[in-house]
Parts: C-alpha cells; sequence; structure tokens
C-alpha cells in the first residue's frame, strides 16, 4: 500500500501541471492554422542519435537527452566523463556504471577504465556516431566496454543520450540505449583553462587538478576547419581510512602477523604478544606459551584486532593526457573531406592490502598438506613452530601492499568523406582504433622463494615484523602485468534522400547503408601468470609462480562482422492536409541484418511512430524495435581459468549438516562457452511531449519504456551446482560438472558424494572440483517511466532563470523473476547494484548580467540491503538503507566589455562551487558492500568537495 501512494505522489504534480497548460493547446481546429501562420519560421533540419534520417526543429521520434557544454559545466565534474553523464542522466543506476570507485577486490574488472550502462542494461558507446574499441581489459576477463575515461571531457561538444533500443540502426548492444559523445569541431578562437577541487576530512585531503586548451581556426575563404584540444587532468587515489564509513575494515581478515591457529591440547587461535619475537622450535603447549608471556589467546574473534582500511583505496588514482584534433575541408560545393584523431594515456592506480598468507607453502621443508590442500600445516618439528602441535601460521606483509598499475595508450582515428547530390546526401568513413593498455601488479609474492626463504631462515612466518635486509635479499616480491590490446578496425556508407512528393503528406524520406569492421583482442601475461592447470601439483601447474597475482593465459582472436542497414519515413498526415486530430503524423521503420564471423546473424526491427494530435506543441510518440548484444570474444574463446569456487555456506549434506562460513572453497575450472549465442531484447517506448507556447521555455517530457531480455549469458551459480548434486547424485543435471580429487577424477555416482569428500579432507571442500561455464539461460525485464521538466524564463530586474528536473521511476526491475526494484545487493548480482524505485536530478541555474548562481540537487530514496538479516540491529549492517539528498552551489563570472586596464580580463570565466555543499553522509550498507561498507559508485565517496574553474577565451 505504501509503494502505490508514494507512485502516485510521484505522478501528481506532473499530472497537474500538465492538466492545468491544457487550454493553451488550442483545441479549436478552425484556430489552429491561423496561430500556424503567425508564427511561421523556415525550420533547419537536424541529425539527431537515434535516426540517420535528419528531423526539423521539432520533437524528434525518439526520446533523446542533450548534454551540452553548460550541463557539463554544472556538474562540476570537467575531469571525469562518468561522472558528468551520471548527474546530468539519473538514468544511469546500477552496478553496470563504475569508473574510479572500482579500486578494491573488483578492480580488475576494468583496470582503471569507466563503463557506462542506460539503466543498468547494455548500452552502447559512440563517439561521433561511430564505434570505438573496447577496452583491453576484457582480454584477461574483464567487462566488454568502451572506455569513457579515455576521453577529455574539455574536449567534448555535447553528448547525445537515446533513451531506447537501436540495435535496427546501430547494431551490437544498442539495447537500453546509445551514448553517442560529440567532439568539438569548427571552433574559432583560442582558449586556456584550469580545474582545481580538494576534499578534506578524517585530517587527509584529496586533490584533483587539470589544464586545458582548445584552439580552432578557419581559412579565409572558410572552405577549411581545423579544431585542437589538448588536455591533462590528475586526481588522487582515497584510502579506506580517509572516509568516515569505510575506516573501520575490522572482522574482514584473519589473516595477519602474528596469528597462529593452534591444533593440539587448548587448541584454538592464538596471537603473538606485541614485542615479542616467537622462539624457534621450542616444542612449548599453546597454554606455556600464553603463560611466558610470548602468545596471548584473545577472547574476541581474531578479525576484530586487524583494520584493513589504512591498505585498500576507496577510489582510483588517475592521470590522463589527452589530445583531440578535428579537420574538415570544402573540396567542391557539394563535398566536404572531413577527419578526427584522439589521442589518449591514461595511467590509473588502485592498492589492496598485502598478500594474506594462510599456512605455509606446500613445497616448504617439514609442512603437510595432506595431498590436497592449497596450503600447508607446519609440523611440530618445524625449525620456526614454537608450538608443540601441528598449527596453521597466517601472516601478511603488510609494509608491501598489493599495487594494480594501468597504462592505456588509446588512439582512434577517423577519415571520410559527405557531400550531396540533387536530393542525395551521402557519407563515407574509415574508423581506426587502437588500444594497448600495459597492467601491472606489484608485490605479488614469488611462492618458490618465499619456500626457500623460510627454510633459509630470511623470513618468519611466526613472527610479527620481518628484518628488512634479509626481506629484501629473499627477493619474494616479484611485479605480474599482461600486455592487453584491443582494436577495431571498419568502414561505412550510407546514403540518404528522398521520394519527392510520392504521398499526399510529402516526401518520402530514406537512409541505406553498410558497415564492415574487424574487431581484434589479445592478452599476454608473464609466464608467472598463467592460469593454474593442476591444483595437485606442489606448484599448482607450473609455471604459475605468483601468489595473489590475477591469473590469465597468453589469448588472441579477432572476429568480422559485415552490416546493412535500411531506415523509411513515411509521412501518412501533414500540417497542411488540416486532418482534425492529426496535425502530423509519420512513421518511421529501420531493418540491420549483422552477419558474424563467430556466432548467429541477427536481423533486428524497429518501428516508430510520431503524432502531433492538433499543432506543434503536444507529440505524442511509440516505439517497438529489437535489438542483442553478441557474445564477446572472451567468453566465445578465452582461456581456461582455475581457481576457487564461492563460499558455499548453507550448502546441506544429505545427513543434514548445513555450511556455515567456516566452510573453505571447492576447486573452480570456468571454461569458455564458443556455442553463446546473442543476448536478445524486445524494446516497447511511449512518449508525450509538452512544449506549450502559452507558456514560453516550458519543454515537459515523459516516456514509459519497456525492456524484456532473454538468452542473457550466465553461469550457474555453485552452491546450485554442489547442492544438486549432493541431493541427487548421478540423476543430477550437473552431475557431470562435479568430480572428486581432480577435475578428471572420480564421477560422481550418487547422493553424498560431496560431503563424503569433505569428510574424508578432514572437514575441508578442497577434494570437491567444479567445472562452469556461461550459458544462455536468464531473462530479465524492467519497465519504468523517464521524466524531463525543464523551463526557461526571465523575471524583469533579477535575471533570467533554467530549471531542469530529470528522474527516473522503475516500476519493476526483475532478473529471473525477481524484482530488485527499491533494493541494494552489491556487485554479484546480474545487472545489480543499487536499484533505487526513483532517482531525480533538478538544477536551477539564474544569470544576470555576467553573473551566475546555480544549484543542483540530486535525490535517491531509501533502498533494502537484500544481504542483510532481518533482525539485523546494528543501523549500518542492518536492511534499511537511508535516502541521499546532495547538494551542489556554484557561482560564476564571466568578464567582459570592461574599461581600462581591466579590459585584459574580457574573455576570462572563473566559477567556485562546492560538490555535496552539505556534506551529505553516504548510506551504508555493509552486508552487501563488504568491501568499503556501502556503494560509492553510486553515492560517492569525497563528501564535500570544493572546485574552482577558470577558463580565458582570446
Amino acid at each position: 500500500m505504501n509503494k502505490l501512494r508514494s507512485r502516485k505522489f510521484l505522478a501528481a504534480p506532473f499530472l497537474i501541471l500538465a492538466v492545468g497548460l491544457l487550454p493553451t493547446l488550442g483545441f479549436a481546429e478552425e484556430s489552429a492554422p491561423a496561430e500556424e501562420s503567425q508564427d511561421l519560421v523556415r525550420l533547419e533540419k537536424y541529425e539527431v542519435t537515434g535516426s540517420y534520417i535528419p528531423y526539423s526543429a521539432e520533437a524528434p521520434a525518439v526520446p533523446v537527452r542533450i548534454v551540452n557544454t553548460a550541463d557539463i559545466e554544472a556538474t562540476g565534474q570537467v575531469t571525469d566523463l562518468l561522472e558528468v553523464i551520471r548527474k546530468s542522466v539519473p538514468q544511469f543506476v546500477g552496478n553496470g556504471n563504475i569508473g574510479s570507485s572500482n579500486s578494491n577486490i573488483g578492480g580488475g574488472s576494468t583496470n582503471g577504465g569507466s563503463r557506462v550502462q542506460l539503466r543498468n542494461v547494455q548500452t552502447l558507446v559512440l563517439v561521433n556516431g561511430r564505434r570505438a574499441a573496447f577496452s583491453p581489459v576484457s582480454a584477461v576477463g574483464g567487462f566488454d566496454f568502451v572506455d569513457v575515461n579515455s576521453i577529455p571531457v574539455s574536449a567534448v561538444e555535447r553528448i547525445e543520450v537515446l533513451k531506447d533500443g537501436a540495435s535496427a540502426l546501430y547494431g551490437s548492444d544498442a539495447v537500453s540505449g546509445v551514448v553517442n559523445i560529440i567532439l568539438k569541431k569548427d571552433y574559432e578562437g583560442a582558449e586556456v583553462g584550469g580545474h582545481y577541487a580538494f576534499a578534506k576530512q578524517f585530517g587527509s585531503v584529496w586533490e584533483e587538478r587539470s589544464g586545458r586548451t582548445t584552439v580552432g581556426a578557419r581559412t579565409g575563404d572558410g572552405k577549411t576547419s581545423v579544431t585542437i584540444s589538448a588536455e591533462w587532468t590528475r586526481s588522487d587515489p582515497l584510502f579506506q581510512n580517509e572516509r568516515a564509513f569505510s575506516f573501520d575494515q575490522t572482522g574482514k581478515t584473519s589473516s595477519f602477523a602474528g596469528v597462529v591457529n593452534y591444533y593440539g591440547a587448548e587448541s584454538g587461535n592464538f596471537l603473538l604478544a606485541p614485542g615479542a619475537t616467537p622462539p624457534l622450535n621450542t616444542d612449548m603447549t599453546g597454554a606455556e606459551l600464553v603463560a611466558a608471556g610470548i602468545y596471548t589467546k584473545p577472547d574476541v574473534p581474531i578479525s576484530s584486532l586487524f583494520n584493513l582500511s589504512p591498505y585498500v583505496t576507496l577510489a582510483l588514482g588517475n592521470e590522463r593526457n589527452a589530445v583531440v584534433a578535428a579537420v574538415s575541408h570544402k573540396l567542391t560545393d557539394n563535398i566536404e573531406l572531413f577527419g578526427d584523431l584522439l589521442y589518449s594515456k591514461t595511467s590509473t592506480f588502485y592498492q589492496l592490502a598485502a598478500q594474506p598468507i594462510v599456512g605455509m607453502p606446500i613445497f616448504a621443508k617439514d609442512v603437510d598438506n595432506f595431498g590436497v590442500l592449497p596450503f600447508a600445516y607446519t609440523m611440530p618439528q618445524q625449525a620456526q613452530n614454537p608450538f608443540d602441535d601441528y598449527v596453521l601460521v597466517r601472516n601478511r606483509f603488510v609494509s608491501n601492499p598489493r599495487k594494480y598499475f594501468s597504462d592505456t595508450d588509446t588512439l582512434r582515428g577517423v577519415l571520410g568523406a559527405r557531400g550531396e547530390f540533387g536530393a542525395y546526401n551521402w557519407e563515407v568513413g574509415a574508423n581506426f582504433n587502437d588500444v594497448d593498455q600495459l597492467y601491472r601488479n606489484e608485490n605479488v609474492i614469488n611462492r618458490v622463494n618465499l619456500a626457500n626463504a623460510i627454510d633459509n631462515n630470511q623470513v618468519n612466518l611466526f613472527a610479527r615484523t620481518q628484518d628488512p635486509t634479509l626481506l629484501q635479499q629473499a627477493n619474494i616480491f616479484g611485479t605480474a602485468y599482461s600486455k592487453n590490446k584491443s582494436s577495431l578496425i571498419s568502414f561505412d556508407g550510407r546514403v540518404t534522400g528522398e521520394f519527392a512528393n510520392a504521398l499526399p503528406a510529402g516526401a518520402i524520406k530514406f537512409a541505406v547503408g553498410a558497415e564492415t569492421r574487424r574487431e581484434t583482442l589479445s592478452g599476454k601475461p608473464d609466464s608467472g601468470s598463467f592460469t593454474v592447470s593442476d591444483p595437485a601439483s606442489p606448484l599448482f601447474g607450473s609455471p604459475s609462480l605468483w601468489d595473489g597475482a590475477t591469473t590469465s593465459d597468453n589469448f588472441n582472436v579477432d572476429r568480422s562482422v559485415d552490416s546493412f542497414f535500411a531506415e523509411l519515413r513515411i509521412p501518412v498526415v501533414a500540417p497542411t492536409q488540416t486532418v482534425p486530430g492529426f496535425y502530423t503524423l509519420d512513421v518511421d521503420a529501420a531493418l540491420r541484418k549483422d552477419f558474424y564471423s563467430d556466432t548467429d546473424d541477427p536481423l533486428v526491427p524497429k518501428i516508430m511512430l510520431r503524432w502531433f494530435p492538433v499543432n506543434d506543441q503536444f507529440a505524442v510518440r511509440a516505439a517497438y524495435s529489437e535489438s542483442f548484444s553478441a557474445a564477446s570474444l572472451y567468453s566465445l574463446f578465452g582461456p581456461t581459468g582455475v581457481g576457487f569456487s564461492e563460499q558455499p555456506i548453507g550448502l546441506e549434506f544429505v545427513d543434514g549438516r548445513v555450511m556455515d562460513d567456516n566452510v573453505d572453497q571447492a576447486f573452480l575450472r570456468v571454461l569458455s562457452n564458443p556455442q553463446l549465442k546473442p543476448e536478445t531484447a524486445k524494446n516497447y517506448n511511449f512518449g508525450v511531449i509538452f512544449s506549450p507556447k502559452a507558456v514560453k521555455g516550458l519543454n515537459i517530457e515523459l516516456n514509459y519504456f519497456l525492456i524484456k531480455q532473454d538468452d542473457i549469458s550466465g553461469s550457474v551459480n555453485d552452491l546450485t551446482i554442489l547442492q544438486d548434486v549432493e541431493t541427487n547424485g548421478a540423476s543430477s543435471q550437473y552431475a557431470n560438472r562435479v568430480r572428486i580429487n581432480s577435475f578428471n577424477g572420480s564421477a560422481i555416482t550418487g547422493p553424498g558424494q560431496i560431503s563424503a569428500a569433505f569428510d574424508e579432507a578432514g572437514g575441508s571442500m578442497t577434494r570437491v572440483f567444479i567445472t562452469n561455464f556461461s550459458e544462455n539461460f536468464v531473462s530479465a525485464k524492467q519497465d519504468g517511466v523517464d521524466f524531463t521538466v525543464d523551463y526557461v524564463f526571465d523575471v524583469p530586474n533579477v535575471g533570467k532563470f533554467n530549471m531542469v528536473l530529470n528522474g527516473l521511476w522503475f516500476n519493476r526491475f526483475s532478473v529471473e523473476d525477481e524484482d530488485y526494484v527499491g533494493t541494494t545487493n552489491g556487485r554479484s548480482v546480474l545487472n545489480g547494484g543499487t536499484i533505487p524505485e526513483w532517482r531525480g536530478n533538478f538544477r536551477t541555474e539564474m544569470t544576470r548580467g555576467n553573473l551566475l548562481l546555480g544549484a543542483t540537487i540530486d535525490y535517491i530514496p531509501s533502498v533494502t540491503d537484500t544481504g542483510a538479516s532481518e533482525t539485523a540491529t546494528d543501523v549500518a549492517a542492518d536492511r534499511h538503507v537511508e535516502s541521499y539528498t546532495s547538494v551542489d552551489l556554484y557561482v560564476g563570472y564571466n568578464f567582459k566589455g570592461r574599461a581600462g586596464w581591466t579590459r585584459y580580463l574580457d574573455g576570462l570565466s572563473v566559477r567556485v562551487g562546492a560538490i555535496n555543499a552539505f556534506n551529505e553522509h553516504v548510506p551504508m550498507s555493509m552486508a552487501s558492500w563488504t568491501d568499503a561498507n556501502a556503494d560509492t559508485a553510486t553515492y560517492g565517496a569525497l563528501g564535500r568537495a570544493f572546485f574552482v574553474n577558470a577558463s580565458y577565451k582570446f
């Protein structure tokens, strides 16, 4: 009942406003033509994302939100394109939108890149209307996405966000919509600028700074135009101990220096006393070591005594150098040559705490892994063991945290020509993209050298600290790396035109085109990072060398795609026909066929209707389309990965035992699947646009969307496999995915074999081996309403006001029939993250002469943490996640028209402001967001930040 009331409340203001303004439509049919004749102007044609056929300057048939330069500046986020998009278009919600916040355990999925997904569903990113290469991180199992962090914000002229499926025009990935980033061109003059921002909390200062310039000129005859933009920007990393909500990271690990799990008399967890030196091989009992003051036996959980936050980043460190150029030349009156070039170098950094050490290396002296465990227990006779029985020693070299660096070079060039002949326009282009990435992971542990160092007494895992000289001599730390590469080369051409006077309502317009492209993807890791091939081997399948590194194998694959598309616009009714109830009616239809070298060949249609019932003040539009997303090259042909399954908490054995959070993991092998099909979707869109002339400057837009996705690729949950096999044995549909003792070991023949293997291993899952892979079996559905109210008006003697309200309301966001609206659920859920029931963004600006005042309010209602217990009493860890309201304030001044020496200030613009001016605290959701205690991708991590932007035009 409460949910129903809240939805009605949300709709009420718009209904009241619409009803109040209905009289301004002018429903008296006989008067409409007279009104139109008085205001008749010649409208220019323009092309907008979502159609290759130009529209007049009236409501297009597609829902497009244009983020212009003023919108970009209003965000205060002049260095981060992802944040510009998120703050300008609140429909970018969920864990598909991730950038600088991905600086923890999941950082390897983006390697410092930034991904955007409209409404958390696959979204195509274009640059100047053409495709860009994916980030090379997908070559090592990361996400497939275009890295918008490689694009300098200062070079962006505008961003067009199409909020509807568009595969019928653009092909793969245009499922939820399209983000088309238009770079600056045809610029005349010169501009230099800079930006500085800082945030101070907990005694630390985070800083961001950037410099930029844009120059452009046109030849005297006007035939040639050159525009060049350059940018440098650098943002500091932010650590967890620098913010209150993430400061407490205790309870997350029991593996740190001084911890020993003792299995003798009075067994338990022991901790080396501060300042104590562990004696060598004294064969003392745990009680004797405690009595001697060497060890303590804490009566609190060991994990509560160690805080990870000083060693783990909350936000990436990021530096970018970029240059963009655009050139055009009028070859003849009817032919123009054009080209653009983008080069960007980004360097990102994030950090995790030092590699946890659980047990001895299994090939050190006097240790025992009982034949199957990935770690070893220390025998009583081992030279460094002060205890009289088997122990599991733990450690962590905190002075050597794991550091992750990604240096990415992006080169993109386009050459083309466009022109016209008669009633037809044409364009051809060649698009070259090359992205190279060097990924480095410092301070991974060389497992061979660590074993030798222990045997030679250079390293003592029982000690709290190590001798720095001996530690350096032991050479146990190394750097893992991978050279990843992604490329895209395409050639395209299209023709647009019309069949004049084909119908009483006017000309039939059309666009036809074709494209051929080749995509490549490769990864070359160092030999020490190769994937584990045999977990039973002491070296885990030599030559695997590193502990703590991301494992991968050499990978090199390509695909080709040939595409053909056509679009048709049919006028049904024109204003000149004066048909009652049909001022204008037209229908658009589009069809695209793609031929893939490695998977199915989709054929996708789209049909759109645009209807003006009375005049050009009120429009109705509707669309149906089909869209798809091709399987990634890595998921089709990637190397086999070997590691550990998720922790099987809740697994119920046939004898009734249920596994808790003390159970370890099974071994997991993940295969690629060349049989994967493209993911498909059906899109439904219905919208209304209201621009009453009686209220000049007011525009209202409501747009209903429905997306039904099928054949989404995903893998069956590890726990689901284990439970079904344990219960049903050989009759389980997953029986062939589980083996005992190795991946090629004993097959499952009956129920209870997993629990039997668990018992045989002394209470460990390490005799259980799972094989898993992606399949097309997941379905999802979402629907809701996008809304925009834009009002520009003047108040005499005060100034000009611009008010914009943008928002999204979800009716449903379901995956496999489970609805996630109003929840936050962490990164592990497909299309998950934080999915609020609605999200709104309101911006107001006042301009008075040279002065600008502005404010932006971003609101996210409360959500439910699905990972939390319903009985939790800790407000930071219960199911209720507080609502969030962030207010940005800014003031700007443009110097112009000055006299005397101050005339040299003409052209200077300065803007100062505060992001999250009232320092709204990040809502905590500790159960689902265990790495930082909150969803920092949605709510941010900085808190209040002050900024100053300045530019000078001359």
